[in-house]
């Protein structure tokens, strides 16, 4: 008798597929926005954000490396990642509130000439 092979593990996704649940996905986050980046994870879920993040115009695309799944390590690892993209957010938005100060003042100094 032959041994039993193991189950496949494989879940083959066409390309168009991927585009259309992508799609989907966004067209139901719409109600829910607005967003200001979103988080990806490495191992497949690069493809899906970059279809998101077209169809939702965000251009904030961060990535977490998950190396192994639902470990305590891991999960440790990416709380740590979570807060370090959060403390990176926090200085984007600090940039962004300096630059639109920077271009209300060179507003003003060009007014006045």
């Amino acid at each position: 008798m032959a041994e039993a092979s193991a189950p496949e593990k494989a879940f083959p996704v066409s390309w168009e597929e991927l585009h259309r649940t992508g799609k989907a996905l966004a067209w139901r986050l719409i109600d829910v926005g607005p967003f200001e980046g979103i988080i990806a994870i490495t191992r497949g879920g690069l493809v899906p954000a970059a279809i998101v993040s077209r169809e939702l115009a965000i251009r904030v695309v961060d990535t977490v490396c998950v190396t192994t799944y639902g470990t305590s390590g891991s999960r440790h690892r990416l709380r740590h990642h979570l807060r370090h993209l959060r403390q990176r957010q926090a200085a984007r938005r600090a940039e962004d509130r300096q630059a639109a100060l920077d271009r209300r003042r060179r507003r003003r100094l060009a007014d006045r000439r």
